[in-house]
């Protein structure tokens, strides 16, 4: 009676293996002969890019949606506007220091009359 027992607990973990192999290589083989694929969605960092200066951009240094890092060159902006500027703020200083010497001057000249008369 044991031997009964045994043997058919034995046949009955068979076929519960067998069918369970059936089963794992019935799926593999359809995912082989049908593969299937899901569709996903990715999101995107879209970054508005505006430069800290003013001025007519004379070139382009990259293109759309290329990958860049921090410091690279996007843009090249005119820098005919920017040597003006720096042509006028040299012209101011030099004329700043003129009228320093001429302040100095004057001032000197106004010490030694009151050191003359400092009445």
């Amino acid at each position: 009676m044991k031997f009964v027992k045994k043997l058919g607990l034995g046949i009955i973990n068979l076929a519960i293996i067998a069918a369970v192999a059936w089963y794992a290589y019935q799926t593999f083989d359809e995912y082989i002969n049908n593969p299937w694929t899901r569709n996903g969605q990715v999101r995107g960092h879209v970054i508005q890019v505006s430069p800290r200066v003013t001025g007519m951009v004379t070139g382009i240094a990259v293109i759309d949606n290329q990958f860049v890092h921090e410091g690279d060159l996007l843009f090249e902006i005119d820098p005919e506007f920017f040597e003006i500027a720096i042509a006028q703020a040299e012209a101011n200083l030099k004329r700043a220091r003129i009228s320093s010497k001429s302040s100095k001057i004057e001032y000197d000249r106004l010490q030694e009359i009151f050191e003359k008369d400092p009445g």
